[in-house]
């Protein structure tokens, strides 16, 4: 897996295709209270710009990504229409959020995304099938950790867009980057995924 930062160019069309989706979800989104953003422009500088950070690390063996816990899907479905050759999945637990995300997803046609209705504690895939597991604002990284390591490869990336906070010390995880993203006061912790038991 890659873990340096490679150059990464966005197309035109990638561009227009987030700013529509953008001009579509932040008020759907708003409207079903899944997020306090229904301006598009507040939308796609809040939720959707962190992709950008992330992009950098993403190299040519990533095949696979996850996001737990998608919300109103800024990052998911962006890092879905970024990387068209790369499978997103986005892993939900409430059906409302769920139905929303399949819903936009077909509305744009982003084909590379596959909407999961379940908690990553019971989600029904194989162990360590995803080469980057993303979550966002979580209420107890701690906790959600251990459900991430069972679905993330070995020498997969795990990466958790937080608030600043002391960066998580666990023998599995190599920190790769612990970085200020587009977001005021939001970070990206970036971390590699060692040989693990879980």
């Amino acid at each position: 897996m890659m873990a340096d930062k490679i150059e990464f160019s966005v197309g035109v069309k990638q561009l227009e295709k987030l700013e529509a989706v953008a001009d579509w979800l932040a008020p759907a989104a708003g409207k079903l209270g899944l997020m306090q953003f229904v301006a598009p422009g507040d939308f796609a500088q809040n939720l959707m710009a962190p992709s950008f950070d992330l992009l950098p690390y993403l190299g040519n063996n990533i095949r696979n990504i996850a996001e737990v816990g998608p919300g109103n899907g800024g990052l998911g479905l962006s890092l879905a229409v970024l990387l068209p050759d790369h499978s997103v999945h986005l892993i939900d637990r409430r059906r409302k959020v769920c139905d929303f995300l399949a819903l936009a997803a077909a509305r744009f046609e982003i084909t590379n995304c596959k909407v999961h209705e379940a908690s990553v504690a019971n989600y029904r895939a194989e162990p360590r099938s995803f080469d980057v597991v993303t979550a966002r604002a979580v209420a107890s990284p701690d906790v959600l950790l251990m459900e991430l390591l069972k679905i993330v490869a070995t020498d997969g990336l795990l990466a958790l867009f937080k608030t600043e906070a002391p960066v998580l010390s666990r023998p599995e995880l190599q920190l790769v980057t612990h970085v200020p993203t587009r977001v005021p006061g939001l970070w990206l912790d970036l971390f590699k995924v060692a040989q693990q038991d879980v």
